[in-house]
């Protein structure tokens, strides 16, 4: 007995449901040959990281007038032998909130530094532990705690949130580190000003 196959009319139609079923095939494949599969639900980097991210200069801005105006030169001069002048405090703190803004406008213009955004959190959430911290410790108010409290540890708890699931988790680290060696690199300036005089 011979095999029966499809009769030449119904050859067209087969046809088509093979190429229907190849480029099926090929749409959920390719996106894991490019090194990731993509799901067209979750959104990316770009979609979450909006406008919010200029909360980061404005909370920065708002501490430093906290520090600036409760005299925290004055409170830090009196637990340390390092001092800091009201003009020394100013240039450097504008200096590096000049940075912040170049920082955030480089996030909203590229969406492969989403990282950074991890980065900015670090160091804003670190220098919340010191100023929360100190007063502990010292117990006494370290001028800044509000804006640290109230400012700084929910926007780093949003941009965490917002942001680590949407990095690799070993470059989240190395943001985490980058934006801790940023932090520990101010303080360490801040207390030897004196020296670059």
């Amino acid at each position: 007995m011979g095999v029966v196959g499809p009769s030449c009319s119904q050859w067209p139609a087969a046809q088509r449901v093979v190429r229907r079923h190849e480029s099926l095939v090929a749409a959920q494949t390719l996106p894991s040959f490019a090194g990731r599969r993509v799901n067209p639900i979750v959104p990316t980097a770009s979609s979450s990281i909006g406008l919010w991210v200029w909360l980061f200069p404005l909370a920065y801005g708002l501490h430093i007038a906290e520090e600036y105006w409760l005299h925290f030169p004055d409170w830090v001069s009196h637990l340390s032998r390092s001092f800091v002048s009201n003009t020394q405090f100013l240039v450097l703190n504008g200096l590096f909130w000049l940075l912040m803004v170049v920082s955030v406008a480089a996030i909203r213009a590229r969406t492969s530094l989403a990282w950074l955004v991890a980065t900015l959190a670090a160091i804003l959430g670190i220098n919340a532990a010191v100023h929360l911290i100190g007063s502990l410790v010292t117990r006494t108010y370290s001028p800044g705690s509000i804006t640290a409290a109230f400012l700084y540890l929910p926007l780093v708890l949003y941009a965490f949130r917002q942001v680590l699931p949407q990095i690799a988790r070993g470059t989240a680290l190395w943001a985490v580190g980058l934006g801790a060696a940023i932090h520990a690199g101010v303080m360490f300036l801040a207390a030897h000003l004196s020296v670059l005089q």
